[in-house]
């Protein structure tokens, strides 16, 4: 029970959960179902508010709309619907049965009527952040970054936010303004392998850009992809990117220590990730 209670909590703390492809979604499902169904004397209440959280997101991920209202009602007459956590259920349940712009009004609402007026900081953070993803299709790119960067002034330690907006500079080929987002992410989270990850392939891809190829920029990629795997020794992206600029400035050591790890990788990690390894194997190989 101790095991399978600390994976799942790890699941739910590092929101890896929302990420898993869909078979493994419904399984993890059931086993949550069945460790809050369990007499698990190790479970405490705070964990288990956790689990039943994540058991809430995971129902309205495989489409149990009614078993998530359910949970969300309980979870109510319990601990009641003013907080952080529960403001953004009942914003995703509006969502799957109401729609986005159902959401969006009941989000607007709770931040003009009583968030702006209230000394809780975190819960005006987490439903603006909620607002700006609900806001983000009917919105041009030069709007939404407005939003964010109006929302990063009032709370300028959330890595997140800095995250989302790196991606988007990164994804207008600003390289720059992506990389000076994600060292503030990494001010904010110093150990966050996956900033380490992403930053060396927004330098690499700065540094492959430029005319000559930039070896100063290609070396400073490299020596943060290292950083991530030193942080998790089976960071995909962070050995995806040893290998690569490796390869470009002929460092054939390493070259050989990323394949390695890579085919480890290859032969062990889940489906997904087992296909990416195969396919930069076959591009550095």
């Amino acid at each position: 029970m101790q095991l399978m209670r600390e994976r799942l909590l790890e699941l739910y703390n590092t929101k890896q959960y929302v990420v898993l492809p869909p078979d493994e979604t419904v399984k993890l499902q059931r086993e949550v179902t069945a460790s809050l169904n369990s007499a698990d004397p190790g479970l405490n209440d705070v964990d288990r508010m956790a689990l039943m959280e994540m058991n809430f997101y995971l129902l309205v991920y495989i489409g149990e709309e009614i078993e998530a209202d359910v949970l969300y009602r309980t979870l109510v007459g319990r601990i009641g619907e003013n907080s952080p956590r529960m403001h953004l259920m009942k914003a995703t349940l509006l969502q799957v049965t109401e729609g986005d712009p159902a959401a969006a009004k009941y989000l607007k609402n709770l931040l003009e009527k009583q968030l702006e007026y209230d000394t809780d900081s975190v819960d005006y953070l987490q439903v603006g952040k909620k607002l700006i993803a609900l806001e983000r299709p009917a919105l041009s790119t030069e709007l939404w970054m407005k939003k964010l960067l109006s929302l990063l002034e009032k709370f300028p330690l959330d890595a997140e936010l800095w995250w989302t907006l790196a991606m988007e500079y990164y994804k207008l080929g600003q390289f720059d303004q992506a990389i000076y987002c994600f060292e503030e992410v990494l001010l904010i989270s110093p150990l966050a392998y996956s900033a380490f990850a992403q930053l060396a392939e927004v330098l690499y891809c700065k540094a492959m850009r430029e005319k000559p190829v930039s070896t100063d920029v290609l070396q400073e990629a490299l020596e943060n992809a290292l950083r991530a795997v030193e942080l998790s020794s089976n960071c995909l992206k962070g050995w995806s990117f040893v290998g690569k600029i490796s390869s470009v400035l002929e460092k054939p050591r390493l070259l050989s220590l990323a394949l390695t790890k890579l085919r480890e990788i290859e032969s062990s990690s889940n489906k997904q990730h087992s296909k990416t390894a195969k396919y930069i194997l076959k591009s550095l190989e």
